[in-house]
């Protein structure tokens, strides 16, 4: 069952609206004047790359680009380059 809350407390406390939702996996509706306007509910990795895949094509793009210049040595896998990095500012 989805709680409700009224646009302007999940305004005003929306951090607390948003985990309740991304980490309890609550289901919020927003309610105005009483009545049910918008819903807030958690969405799995899986749909959420989904819907960036779906809906940005220049992502789609980039990552395509990024993946050819790994494959041809003109860039480094981002993995390689953090733990470098890591290992750096550990030093």
């Amino acid at each position: 069952m989805a709680k409700s809350v009224t646009a302007s407390n999940a305004r005003s406390g929306f951090a607390e609206t948003l985990n309740r939702v991304a980490y309890g996996g609550e289901r919020v509706v927003l309610k105005k004047h009483g009545k049910a306007v918008a819903a807030v509910v958690p969405i799995d990795e899986q749909a959420l790359e989904d819907y960036v895949l779906s809906t940005l094509p220049d992502v789609v793009d980039a990552l395509h680009a990024a993946d050819v210049d790994v494959a041809s040595g003109a860039a480094r896998p981002a993995d390689e380059v953090f733990a470098e990095l890591d290992e750096e500012h550990r030093a």
